[in-house]
């Protein structure tokens, strides 16, 4: 039987002679190409929204636009938070009989559909 000294030195040999073998790859060390993609995305989002926002400001009226948040335009389909029931049928109404069609020439961005939901966070502004 072998002194269990000697098999741990002939298992740490073999596993440092696998570990040269090892294929890592190499990680780059800056960042700029993502910190880039980053700017790239943020601007192209930040034009979107200023378009649709500039638009609902011009096409909605202000009672309703106060009762409202706006929370993105992705994929065509704009995010609309409302603060109650009652608020939403009225957008809904508006936006069938007229206003998507208006928010859509508005708009440099393609306009799909507004989706609506209510939100409890938004507060009535007092005149």
């Amino acid at each position: 039987m072998t002194p269990p000294s000697s098999n741990l030195a002939a298992v740490a040999a073999k596993i440092t002679r696998l570990q040269g073998f090892r294929v890592r790859p190499s990680r780059g060390v800056a960042i700029g190409a993502l910190v880039e993609s980053i700017r790239r995305e943020e601007t192209r989002n930040r034009r979107q929204a200023g378009s649709f926002i500039e638009a609902w400001e011009l096409v909605i009226p202000l009672t309703l636009r106060d009762a409202t948040r706006l929370k993105g335009l992705r994929g065509g389909i704009a995010r609309v938070g409302v603060r109650d029931a009652a608020t939403r049928y009225e957008l809904e109404a508006g936006l069938r009989a007229g206003w998507l069609a208006e928010l859509r020439l508005a708009s440099r961005e393609p306009i799909r559909r507004v989706h609506c939901s209510i939100e409890a966070g938004i507060q009535a502004i007092e005149p």
